[in-house]
This record gives structure tokens, sequence and C-alpha cells, in this order.
């Protein structure tokens, strides 16, 4: 991207993932996503990359994975049900418009 001010052009990079958020304004989409899951995921790690098709190198959605290390005891029911009510509350509560711009993936470590 190139920017243009008077005497002088600045180049500046974004990255790939910079330019994927800012092309379908999910900036605002991927706070309110962080926010849920700390509430379901209090001590969980966030990580966002893009999904890349590998049939069609074509980047396909902002992939946000939450990474959980646990103990070797834990309830992985639970785990499961706060995921999928975590996935339920972002999907009611956050416009499709973005939704269907971001996936999830839940990475359990023991």
């Amino acid at each position: 991207m190139t920017k243009n001010y008077p005497n002088t052009t600045i180049e500046v990079s974004i990255t790939n993932k910079e330019e994927f958020i800012h092309r379908f304004s999910l900036g605002k989409a991927i706070e309110e996503a962080k926010l849920m899951i700390s509430v379901f995921f209090p001590d969980a790690d966030v990580k966002e990359e893009l999904y890349i098709d590998p049939e069609n190198p074509v980047y396909k959605s902002l992939n946000i994975s939450i990474i959980l290390k646990v103990e070797d005891n834990v309830d992985m029911e639970q785990l499961i049900d706060s995921y999928d009510k975590l996935l339920e509350k972002f999907y009611e509560e956050v416009d499709h418009q973005y939704t269907k711009e971001i996936s999830f993936y839940l990475e359990v470590l023991s």
C-alpha cells in the first residue's frame, strides 16, 4: 500500500493477514471474539492466522486458534460444551457479514 503526502511518498508494508482483516473489516469482530474467548477460556492463548485452501491457494478465512494447556484429568466434555457455547454466542451476536470470514480451532495440550 502506498500513501501519498505532500512532497512525500511512504511505502507501508502490511501482511497478508492485515490486508485480509482490512478488506473484510474484521477488526471489531475479532475483538468481540477475543472478549468472548476470555470469558469461556480465561487462561487460553489465542492466535490468529489465515486459512489457505490447499486445493486452491487463496485465503479462505481468518482462523482464531484457542490454545488450552490442561491437566490430564480435565473434563473434555465440559471443554467441548464451553467451545460450543462460545461458537453459538459468537454466531448469534456478530453479524454474518463478519462471521462468515472467521473460523475457530480449539487446541488442547496436556
